[in-house]
């Protein structure tokens, strides 16, 4: 296990236009087999709550297990779509991920993951999203 730093930028498509949002945190990587995990936490800076997350990529999919205020398990795979639950508070919510790009560049040093996705619920799409994931060796 290495430590490492995470930045994720996600932004979604909006009416108004694009909504940014930007994490930064310390984390640490693993690469076991064919795979790489990044596992970090950090602050929800809304609700002043811990936010854990487990991401696990391989080449040509990637997961993200998230836990927190709400929590979710989303599988991201080229040209694909998946089935997502979001539990928040008292409520579930059945989602489905469709993911349009998927892109993961490895480097000796860093790791890239980009993303284009659509979060469907109830058969409408609550959002439009391109999530940025750089995590950085030797922090």
């Amino acid at each position: 296990m290495e430590n490492v730093k995470v930045n994720i930028t996600t932004t979604h498509k909006t009416d108004e236009g694009n909504l940014q949002i930007k994490i930064e945190c310390d984390g640490i990587y693993l690469k076991r087999d064919d795979y790489h995990y990044i596992k970090y936490e950090y602050i929800d800076e809304e609700n002043g709550g811990c936010v854990k997350t487990m991401i696990k990529a391989s080449d040509d999919l990637i997961e993200v297990h998230s836990k927190g205020d709400s929590n979710y398990h989303m599988i991201f795979e080229k040209n694909s779509v998946h089935p997502s639950v979001i539990q928040m508070q008292k409520m579930s919510i059945d989602a489905y991920v469709a993911t349009k790009d998927l892109q993961i560049d490895v480097k000796k040093d860093k790791i890239g993951l980009s993303i284009d996705y659509e979060l469907h619920v109830n058969g409408e799409v609550m959002t439009e999203a391109i999530m940025k994931i750089d995590m950085i060796k030797g922090k």
